[in-house]
């Protein structure tokens, strides 16, 4: 019967002979996740939290922010907006929507957060 470590091997020594069939050398650093931005977004800046804030809208990333967050981010896409003003003119106009659709979401956000407090006072 295997065990979570006997299985982590058995992967471990898989994934390792694909690599070697593909010429690679086996390397724990070859094999990693990759990070933010790899897959096609493109960051912009992050957070105060250290959340990454993307070009374009990104929900999976998003459904993470806080109200600060959002303020954060509306902050980068206008820095962006303002950047992009005279070079092109549709990026421009792109990160000024974000910049209102984050500042809503800031508002709506901070809202719920200040009722939720309320609440838990009662």
């Amino acid at each position: 019967m295997y065990d979570g470590e006997d299985i982590k091997q058995e992967q471990t020594n898989r994934k390792a002979a694909i690599m070697k069939g593909f010429g690679f050398e086996q390397s724990d650093s070859m094999i990693e996740k990759a990070g933010e931005g790899s897959k096609g977004g493109t960051v912009i800046g992050h957070t105060k939290s250290g959340k990454a804030i993307y070009a374009t809208q990104n929900a999976k990333h998003e459904k993470t922010y806080n109200s600060a967050d959002h303020k954060d981010a509306a902050y980068a896409h206008l820095d962006e907006s303002t950047k992009h003003a005279k070079t092109d003119e549709d990026k421009a106009s792109r990160h000024s929507d974000e910049y209102d659709r984050h500042m809503a979401t800031h508002a709506h956000k901070k809202v719920n957060e200040e009722l939720d407090k309320e609440d838990t006072k009662k």
